[in-house]
């Protein structure tokens, strides 16, 4: 069993996610997003991400946050 049975389709996840409206918000550094990103997410660094809560509020959506680990996108959660 390699990682892809461990772990499912995250993309396909993905997809019935946004396909139901939410936005994927990726609180990586700009090098690490410049380097590749999913496809439609929106950019703010983690440590922009608590300045920017009244604009995130006002995309009245549901938004998963990403980075590379796990560990920003939940420091950006508790934001």
């Amino acid at each position: 069993m390699g990682l892809f049975g461990l772990f499912g389709n995250k993309s396909k996840k993905i997809e019935d996610f946004t396909s139901r409206g939410a936005i994927i918000l990726d609180v990586r550094s700009k090098g690490e997003y410049d380097q590749g990103a999913i496809p439609g997410s929106k950019h703010i660094p983690l440590q922009s991400v608590a300045s920017k809560i009244s604009e995130i509020k006002k995309w009245n959506k549901p938004v998963i946050t990403c980075c590379a680990s796990g560990m920003r996108s939940a420091s950006a959660l508790a934001s």
